[in-house]
């Protein structure tokens, strides 16, 4: 598939850059679209071509709702995707008046039932997405001096007027240097801030990683911030607040540590617990276990997977549904082999150059010209054994992924 993204692609750390990598890994063409050097009028002309125009909204101007309505005549689905949460620190006032909220569908991590309903008043297809990690940076970090320290926390903003919102990270900052003293440290504006490599050594060096969320009195379900999954995925060891729906993603004890959000007697019961030598092993468990979760479940091959199967459907065709079709008498269109009309599949045939109509022409995008829509990295594919007489698969294979979703080689499952 061809996608076009548009953000903020100026930084290595980023998540549009982060995710415009994950789309390719999967397989997609993406063509990567920096926001501000968008001028007045020409997105349009750049997103015509693609399957998919997926919107990382940062800065105000470089999109407009006269664009979106151009892309959407031009017949390309538009996805904004950004996974901060709105409704519940009201940002939601923009509802009616931002482009973003415009595209076919919006992604955020807003997915307590109160928010899903404010979108649908506003008539805006909101799906929730949950947050995830990057992950190439699902890896061991190599532990260093200068981290080696026993309490950390890792995160920004405490000196930010935005954060008078959000008092609890000031509180939870404060309580830990008060309470562990020269064994703890913060990383983060205004102390020293840790990216890339580097981070995955701080988790690598650092015994305990205390985390927070901006979710505003721990009242609202479903939604929590990336530190869960970046803290764990890349190898720390983390105790963070518990809020509700965490149990779906994470088990107490044997992922991840929850505490009682507010609770700073259970929180020093917990991290002194793990500091203890004696549940050094116990702490290692945790944080390997945690890591190979997030690897294997939620990161933004995960996520964005996930994204992609939402807007594009795929279609399940039974096997009894099929037999039915391979016995249409008028020959028009036969999945499955007779005699008369033995099957011939035409693989990846979205466009229409590569559509053949003495084949049965397979593809994961419902274009015209398509008879079967189904991805072919699901596997088993929707014939059945035996009924194919060819299969045609041109300039296909170097474009899929090496690896399927439960990391078979994915050359192998295809010739199979």
């Amino acid at each position: 598939m061809r996608i076009a993204l548009v953000g903020n692609l100026s930084q290595s750390h980023c998540s549009e850059v982060h995710w415009a990598a994950t789309l390719e890994d999967l397989g997609h063409a993406v063509t990567r679209v920096q926001e501000n050097t968008i001028r007045t009028g020409t997105l349009p002309s750049m997103v015509e071509g693609h399957d998919l125009f997926i919107w990382v909204k940062t800065w105000d101007g470089f999109v407009t709702h006269q664009d979106i309505e151009a892309i959407r005549a031009l017949g390309v689905p538009s996805v904004n995707l950004h996974l901060d949460l709105f409704v519940s620190l009201d940002r939601g006032r923009c509802l009616d008046t931002d482009p973003r909220w415009t595209c076919d569908w919006v992604f955020t991590p807003d997915g307590d039932p109160a928010s899903a309903e404010v979108f649908k008043q506003h008539g805006i297809n909101h799906h929730y997405l949950r947050a995830g990690v990057f992950k190439p940076e699902c890896v061991d970090g190599t532990p260093r001096a200068e981290f080696a320290q026993d309490v950390v926390f890792v995160g920004g903003g405490v000196e930010y007027g935005h954060f008078d919102a959000w008092p609890y990270r000031r509180q939870l900052v404060t309580w830990l240097q008060e309470t562990y003293g020269p064994r703890y440290g913060k990383y983060g504006h205004p102390q020293r801030t840790v990216r890339n490599q580097d981070l995955n050594d701080l988790y690598a060096s650092a015994k305990v990683v205390v985390g927070d969320s901006l979710c505003p009195g721990f009242t609202k379900p479903q939604f929590w911030s990336d530190r869960y999954y970046e803290t764990i995925g890349r190898g720390g060891f983390g105790i963070f607040p518990y809020i509700q729906g965490l149990e779906e993603e994470f088990i107490d004890g044997e992922t991840i540590v929850f505490y009682e959000f507010g609770n700073m007697g259970q929180l020093k019961e917990k991290i002194d617990y793990y500091l203890d030598p004696e549940h050094a092993a116990e702490r290692e468990r945790i944080r390997t276990a945690g890591q190979a979760w997030v690897r294997e479940n939620a990161t933004y091959h995960n996520r964005l997977q996930q994204l992609l199967d939402i807007v594009f459907p795929l279609k399940v065709v039974t096997d009894a549904q099929l037999q039915e079709i391979s016995l249409m008498e008028d020959g028009s269109f036969a999945v499955g082999y007779t005699e008369k009309h033995p099957l011939r599949l035409n693989l990846g045939a979205g466009s229409e150059a590569r559509l053949h109509p003495e084949y049965t022409n397979v593809d994961f995008i419902a274009a015209p010209g398509v008879d079967v829509v189904h991805n072919i990295m699901e596997f088993p594919w929707p014939f059945l054994d035996g009924s194919a007489d060819e299969v045609r698969a041109t300039d296909l294979i170097e474009h899929l992924p090496v690896t399927t979703r439960d990391y078979q080689p994915t050359i192998i499952r295809f010739v199979e």
